[in-house]
């Protein structure tokens, strides 16, 4: 295991010590927080804009196993080679050369407007590439085997040299993204594609009857997937497809049949629901109940029309009203949980930036009106 054979015992100590908080100093003074925090964010004033980082004060929290950081390295990977038990990193606007072969680090999170290449360490699980900033050429230990995501996936994706090797692959995309680049990718088993908005779209799926080894396809969001969009895959064993239009739906079952590949479709809905709905973020809420998915597709869209048709209604009053309504619809249907919260959450934070209010204030007056 990473953590017996990497961490010296010394630090697994420290970690477990649970001791209350301290100060520790960076280079830009003084900063108070809790020994048993698990993650710290160095992108702030935490640390000085220039000059020497006190990488040393990373001692004084030993619970920390994750960091956060921006720009040059500035001692970074080295801080990191001699603190095991840090094992996940967020770094972006990274350098043109990133080396944290010398590190235990299991997750990688790197973008950067101009990154020739990345090493990676032989203990990495997960890598997290931006579409908008990825590396030129990844380096990866003989026999590494990881798990792939990029972030903003669109119609242009490429993907960088040095992958080969990688057999799960994680796509977030907003409408259309195309897989030509994949062939990259010949060890690939296991796809995952998560569209943000609709109508998404997987262009040039041809490519992937070229990828011997894909056993695995899981597609979110995919409205705009057809009965003939995926080719012919013969080794395919798991198709999972969340969220798809009901025509879709009926043709896959059909195809599948007899294939023996194992079929998983959810969130079937009618081109007519899709065409009142498809651009409202409740639209999911259908699979659970009819009724209440309409209803709060309805509180969405009219809080929104309110929003763009700038009335003599005050947007705060608008977002007010909304968490009203969406009270008496819980009240009614008793569907909102934790997830739908959030969700709800989002979208009312998304129209108060829309309307141009302080998000922050917005939410203070969210968490004041709900019953949910």
């Amino acid at each position: 295991r990473r953590w017996d054979i990497l961490v010296p015992e010394s630090a697994r100590s420290a970690y477990r010590s649970g001791r209350s908080d301290v100060l520790g100093d960076f280079g830009a003074g003084l900063v108070q927080v809790s020994t048993n925090v698990g993650r710290l964010d160095l992108t702030g004033d935490v640390v000085p804009g220039e000059g020497p980082v006190r990488w040393s004060a990373l001692d004084a929290f030993p619970s920390c196993s994750s960091l956060t950081w921006s720009g040059e390295d500035r001692g970074l990977v080295d801080a990191l080679a001699g603190r095991p038990i840090v094992d996940t990193l967020s770094w972006s606007a990274a350098p043109s050369v990133a080396d944290l072969s010398g590190t235990a680090l299991s997750d990688l999170r790197l973008s950067g407007p101009a990154i020739d290449c990345v090493k990676l360490p032989c203990t990495l699980q997960r890598l997290t590439l931006d579409a908008a900033g990825m590396p030129q050429t990844v380096v990866a230990p003989d026999r590494a085997r990881f798990q792939l995501t990029i972030d903003n996936a669109g119609p242009g994706l490429w993907l960088p040299d040095g992958l080969d090797r990688v057999t799960e692959l994680d796509l977030v995309c907003d409408r259309t993204v195309s897989v030509a680049g994949l062939r990259r990718l010949p060890q690939l088993r296991s796809l995952r594609v998560r569209w943000q908005n609709p109508p998404g779209e997987l262009a040039d799926a041809d490519t992937l009857a070229a990828i011997d080894q894909l056993a695995v396809i899981e597609l979110i969001n995919a409205y705009g997937l057809r009965p003939d969009t995926l080719p012919h895959l013969p080794n395919l064993r798991d198709l999972h497809v969340d969220g798809l239009r009901k025509a879709t739906a009926t043709a896959l079952k059909e195809q599948h049949r007899r294939s023996g590949v194992r079929l998983v479709l959810r969130g079937a809905k009618t081109d007519v629901w899709l065409a009142a709905n498809l651009d409202n973020p409740f639209r999911d809420w259908a699979e659970g109940n009819i009724r209440a998915a309409t209803a709060a597709c309805k509180v969405y869209a009219d809080a929104l029309r309110a929003i763009d048709a700038a009335t003599a209604v005050p947007p705060l009053q608008t977002l007010r009203v909304m968490v009203q309504r969406f009270n008496a619809l819980d009240a009614k249907y008793l569907i909102i949980d934790t997830i739908r919260r959030e969700q709800i959450a989002d979208a009312y934070a998304a129209l108060a930036e829309r309307a141009g209010l302080s998000v922050d204030e917005a939410m203070e007056q969210f968490d004041e009106e709900r019953d949910f």
